[in-house]
């Protein structure tokens, strides 16, 4: 997701995943949304690297509805 379009990259996954489990899109983009701000926060705090990258995807899946 810090390479290209997280918003894009994150559609095509989200879908992948839902075509492979069955599951509705939309609860497979919320947990692929919350999950990298935790992960974003404590790898800034123990200054990690990608962790502002991580974030920043995190950001740009905030301004988009789920599927």
């Amino acid at each position: 997701m810090l390479a290209g379009d997280p918003v894009a990259l994150g559609l095509r996954c989200c879908q992948h995943l839902a075509d492979l489990t069955g599951v509705n899109p939309g609860p497979i983009w919320e947990w692929g949304f919350v999950e990298p701000v935790p992960t974003g926060l404590l790898n800034l705090q123990v200054g990690l690297d990608g962790a502002r990258e991580m974030l920043a995807a995190a950001d740009a899946w905030a301004k988009q509805s789920p599927p």
